[in-house]
């Protein structure tokens, strides 16, 4: 097999494993930041300022994959509030999801697997790119308590 050979194979493998990584995708989440622009002024009535205006980067197709290990899972306290911070890795199509960046927010929407799942937030620590990625993977964080 000739050099050129062997990059027409990595390319098909590459191509049928994103097929096979998005059919595992099963699950929908939106990817959003912050807007531009201030909050706007506190409603007198509540004491509340109404939410920067969120821009969508991404809608669509993802994968959630919390490890069961414990080592991801770190337990403290905020305030007077117990937290448990978890760091799932999100799974997202390579194509349409390259500005996805760190800070954004994830919500996801459905998943017909497991429905608990449903309405959680997740914040992205990281990026990742790579040459012959399957999948984009990218380590997130929620914060519950």
């Amino acid at each position: 097999m000739g050099v050129s050979d062997f990059a027409a194979v990595i390319d098909q493998t590459v191509t049928d494993g994103r097929e096979l990584a998005e059919s595992l995708m099963t699950a929908t989440c939106i990817i959003t930041a912050d807007g531009a622009g201030e909050p706007g002024e506190m409603d007198p009535e509540t004491g509340q300022y109404p939410d920067i205006a969120r821009v969508t980067i991404y809608e669509g197709k993802c994968r959630v994959q919390i490890p069961s290990d414990r080592s991801s899972t770190r337990e403290g306290s905020a305030g007077d509030r117990e937290v448990v911070t978890q760091e799932p890795e999100l799974q997202l199509p390579v194509d349409g999801t390259e500005l996805v960046a760190t800070g954004h927010q994830a919500k996801i929407l459905t998943n017909p697997r497991d429905e608990a799942l449903v309405d959680r937030v997740f914040t992205v620590l990281g990026r990742h790119e790579k040459s012959q990625a399957t999948a984009r993977r990218l380590r997130v964080i929620e914060v519950t308590g």
